[in-house]
């Protein structure tokens, strides 16, 4: 199941449990990469996690390349390593 909550944030419910993604698209492509579980991360966490996210998409940077650099990305997307 899968329920959205605007601009590309989406919470899916599965039998093993419920996971924040964010969809997007890049360069024509559509992506969806996963933000962290329900228990780790509020709304508040993911909506920053979405926000953020989408601020690298205006810079031009894919969310997806930029994670597989970051090694803190669940820091990053908790917000708490910075853009820049």
């Amino acid at each position: 199941m899968k329920e959205y909550f605007g601009k590309g944030l989406i919470l899916e419910t599965y039998k093993t449990g419920q996971f924040w993604r964010f969809k997007y698209r890049f360069q024509g492509k559509e992506k969806l990469i996963s933000l962290g579980s329900k228990e780790s991360f509020t709304p508040d966490d993911a909506i920053t996690a979405r926000d953020r996210a989408r601020e690298l998409l205006m810079q031009g940077i894919d969310p997806s390349e930029y994670r597989k650099q970051k090694p803190f990305i669940s820091k990053f997307f908790k917000g708490l390593e910075s853009l820049r």
